[in-house]
């Protein structure tokens, strides 16, 4: 029987930002006083992952000490891994992000898949021998009650079904990608698309031959990928027999973001997938994030004058807001740049009561200014201190412009906010074809995409967003409805902090 005192709780993790939020927002609940009779004295929360998502985990702790200024100890313990991130080495191999772009349908899913066994392990031999050493000392210090790890993590996973350490997994996304072949009747092959097709749910009748064929391709190329059997050979000559194709173990529980009315469904899920709802960060309003940010949405601007020894703050006609945030991988090059910043422009001329938030990396800081002052704001990244879901849940935000990641799809239905989706790779097809199915949005690329093309992309926004006041659009009903229910029914990272809890206590027994 584990000792009452053997109380802590360890997450490991990629550094990506989509990945790790989750993993964020469950450290947060658990860390909340309203748990800390159940979990017991002296518990804290270990989070191992990449020197990159250091910054985060520091914001993380002030936010926990700032609800509770009289502890003394942080809740939150940082450890990082060695070496390179994920991300850092899937670049290193495929040379930038844009090798990893592709178009939808048919050639656009064989040309994905050129990339995907460098998708599933990108580090060398020697660094997945160094991150399993260092966790494996790292779990026998800390000895944790309970284990949550990330499935695009494989190193952790390895080494705890190695070891036999009981572990969760913790992700943000679907039960498709951990169950999709389990489902009844070949389903796989008939019903559920590829994701990087893009292909509609369910499938027409005219498209199932094509499916079929991508699904056999991809379990081709993967058995005979050089990179797999690379690392297949390190894994078994570390002791560690499992399959690297094993994405589920009905032996472990799944914490997703997903919930039934916000995903394909119907769907076969297994008891052990909890279905949660969006697991999001924690947000304050943006105006307590970023006063001059959120000034801004507020309608509000400061005018300084005598350099900066006297300012006043005028307020501007109260505008509505569309952010757009394509994620921290999408490179926006002057093609692609030109034709997003047309797309706002046709948007604009049409609608005279929105303004636009648009993150992205530019060198000019004096158009920057200049757009800020009128209808576009132009940041090359959010303030640190200010999350996206801080923007979407500002009551003045419309429209939530991504590229269609698991983690940007969910804070936009938490938020309520109706969405244009751009996707360019992989599962974002996926997300696109959510959206557009659920009446939560469009996606605004169909044709141009992995790029934009300015008339399809304003033409998107302008039926998401509407030519006035009076609009009511479907899109936006149907994201409020599925809001709602993240309220009343999936909690998120409250439902998942009570798995974790239940887990716990049924451990201590």
């Amino acid at each position: 029987m584990p000792s009452p005192l053997r109380n802590d709780i360890l997450l490991i993790c990629n550094s990506e930002y989509g990945q790790s939020s989750v993993f964020i927002s469950v450290a947060y609940e658990l860390c909340l006083s309203k748990y800390a009779s159940t979990l017991g004295p002296n518990t804290h929360i270990h989070i191992a992952s990449f020197e990159e998502l250091s910054p985060r985990i520091t914001r993380l702790q002030q936010h926990l000490k700032s609800l509770d200024s009289s502890s003394s100890e942080p809740h939150i313990h940082f450890h990082t891994l060695p070496g390179p991130c994920f991300v850092s080495k899937l670049w290193g191999i495929l040379g930038s992000s844009q090798a990893l772009a592709h178009p939808p349908g048919f050639r656009g899913a064989l040309q994905s898949f050129r990339c995907l066994d460098a998708c599933m392990v990108p580090w060398t031999a020697k660094e997945y021998a160094e991150q399993l050493k260092f966790m494996e000392q790292l779990i026998n210090d800390i000895d944790p009650i309970a284990i949550l790890l990330d499935p695009m993590h494989r190193p952790a996973i390895d080494l705890c079904e190695k070891t036999g350490r009981s572990y969760m997994i913790l992700s943000p996304n679907t039960p498709k990608e951990i169950v999709g072949m389990m489902q009844p009747y070949g389903q796989v092959f008939w019903k559920y698309p590829v994701a990087p097709s893009g292909y509609p749910y369910p499938l027409p009748w005219y498209l199932i031959p094509l499916n079929i064929f991508l699904l056999v391709r991809v379990f081709l190329l993967l058995s005979f990928s050089p990179i797999i059997t690379y690392v297949n050979n390190f894994r078994k000559s570390h002791g560690i027999t499992s399959s690297i194709f094993e994405f589920y173990k009905p032996h472990v529980t799944y914490l997703i973001s997903s919930f039934p009315e916000g995903d394909y469904f119907p769907l076969y899920v297994p008891e052990n997938i909890v279905m949660c709802g969006p697991i999001v960060v924690p947000t304050k309003p943006a105006r307590e994030e970023d006063e001059e940010l959120g000034r801004w949405l507020d309608g509000q601007t400061t005018a300084t004058s005598d350099g900066n020894t006297r300012s006043s703050t005028r307020t501007r006609r109260r505008m509505k807001t569309v952010l757009i945030n394509l994620g921290s991988h999408v490179t926006s090059d002057p093609s692609l740049t030109r034709e997003l910043a047309n797309g706002i422009l046709l948007l604009l001329s049409q609608n005279p009561n929105v303004q636009v938030l648009w993150k992205l990396k530019i060198d000019s800081t004096r158009a920057t200014e200049h757009d800020a002052v009128n209808r576009i704001k132009i940041l090359p990244w959010l303030p640190e201190s200010t999350s996206p879901l801080s923007i979407l849940h500002h009551p003045h935000t419309i429209c939530s412009v991504h590229h269609g990641g698991a983690n940007s799809y969910w804070e936009a239905v938490k938020a309520g906010v109706p969405q244009v989706v751009m996707p360019v790779w992989q599962d974002t097809y996926d997300f696109a074809r959510r959206a557009e199915g659920l009446g939560v949005g469009v996606c605004g690329n169909r044709k141009a995409a992995p790029g934009a093309e300015r008339e399809e992309f304003g033409r998107a926004l302008v039926r998401v967003v509407g030519i006035g006041d009076e609009d009511e659009d479907e899109e936006d009903g149907s994201a409020k409805e599925l809001a709602e229910l993240t309220k009343t029914k999936y909690s998120g990272r409250e439902k998942a902090a009570r798995v974790v809890l239940d887990y716990i206590a049924l451990k201590r027994r």
